[in-house]
């Protein structure tokens, strides 16, 4: 179990209140999300979800255009471990609005802020 232990002192009299402080746990919450991302077309892109979480996030899924992504018909797409999307190679169709939502034993968070990606360049290998 982790605990701290919280000290509280009153300022007029000599009593000092113990007091077992316990973190509180809640639903994971993404705390960074950027409005615009542009990625370069055929290469590695990557789209972070950075979530704060107690108990610790277990999953993060993706969704575009408001529907989750489907792993299946976009197979240059992956999650990895760190709940970022990662795209390789990135290519035009990978263009629109993203967000994630995180998951933790308590439950899913709320959605991400869209964040709108743009393809850009051209690869020439």
């Amino acid at each position: 179990m982790n605990e701290s232990l919280f000290v509280l002192y009153k300022t007029r009299e000599i009593e000092v209140y113990w007091w077992l402080f316990r973190p509180c746990s809640d639903l994971p919450r993404v705390i960074s999300m950027p409005e615009r991302l542009y990625l370069p077309r055929g290469l590695m892109g990557r789209i972070d979800c950075v979530v704060e979480s107690n108990p610790p996030r277990t999953v993060v899924v993706w969704s575009k255009q408001g529907r989750m992504l489907d792993f299946q018909t976009v197979e240059h797409a992956k999650v990895n471990k760190y709940g970022t999307l990662i795209l390789q190679p990135v290519i035009s169709s990978d263009e629109g609005q993203y967000s994630c939502t995180p998951y933790s034993p308590l439950g899913a968070g709320h959605p991400s802020a869209p964040v709108r990606v743009f393809v850009r360049g051209q690869c020439t290998l």
